[in-house]
């Protein structure tokens, strides 16, 4: 079941997901990307505990998809993994303090 699934999630990053790989890497930071964490797929898993998701307001900024959004936010908050999320636009127009988030977000691991 969860095979057929997977097989719809895009393999490869999008430019604003590829902007955070560079980032993490800059940061030396260990990651994994698209990773299943529970019954959710992640976009990046940083250290196995922290969690990352880029969203796209073209596709995030649906009212189901808001909805949905929120609930896997806040069900991976509970199972312990703090998630930090992004915006697409915010990510390419001030990838400076795109890396202050993610470097804030991460301090301490």
């Amino acid at each position: 079941m969860t095979e057929g699934w997977m097989s719809r999630v895009p393999r490869g990053d999008t430019k604003p997901e590829f902007k955070v790989r560079r980032i993490l890497e800059r940061l030396n930071q260990s990651f994994r990307s698209r990773e299943p964490v529970g019954r959710f797929i992640v976009d990046f898993l940083v250290k196995g505990v922290r969690v990352i998701e880029v969203k796209g307001r073209f596709w995030h900024l649906k009212p189901r998809r808001i909805d949905s959004d929120d609930l896997k936010r806040r069900i991976l908050e509970d199972w312990g993994y703090p998630v930090l999320e992004l915006w697409d636009d915010e990510v390419y127009k001030n990838p400076e303090e795109t890396e202050r988030k993610i470097r804030d977000f991460l301090e301490g691991i």
